[in-house]
């Protein structure tokens, strides 16, 4: 289970986050301790790179945030998410923003450049999931 790719995501919410879910990818088969979960063994129809967009997302946290209770994070917690699947082209977008983002963070670029792909892909995301802009200003003004 700690062999290969993972998405691993803060277990224990951070209160300062407001129980935003905090999720990055695992390509170094790294050791995973209690203090956060792992995603791995995902359908071969879904991207991690997608996947990992979509968990960030404004859209995912706002859902997360109305249903979850407890300081930790649960596996039930994450059965509840509403996993939509993208086309391909929807896939590829997102999968390319959410690289480009794990790149910057690699090359150290200002975290104005990293909130404007995470913008993008939000942006992205409420398109695959047909928000609208009432919606939408209800989501971002949580």
């Amino acid at each position: 289970m700690f062999r290969g790719k993972k998405i691993v995501l803060q277990r224990i919410k951070n209160q300062n986050l407001r129980r935003r879910l905090t999720c990055s990818i695992d390509e170094d088969n790294r050791i995973i301790l209690d203090s956060v979960r792992m995603i791995y063994g995902i359908n071969k129809e879904i991207d991690f790179h997608y996947l990992l967009g979509l968990l960030n997302s404004k859209l995912l946290n706002f859902y997360f945030k109305s249903f979850s209770l407890y300081p930790r994070i649960n596996a039930d917690d994450l059965d509840n998410l509403s996993i939509k699947i993208p086309s391909e082209s929807q896939a590829k977008e997102i999968k390319e923003l959410v690289e480009r983002i794990i790149k910057f963070h690699k090359e150290g670029k200002s975290e104005q450049d990293i909130k404007n792909v995470d913008y993008e892909i939000d942006e992205k995301i409420y398109k695959l999931y047909g928000i609208t802009e009432e919606e939408k200003e209800v989501i971002e003004g949580s």
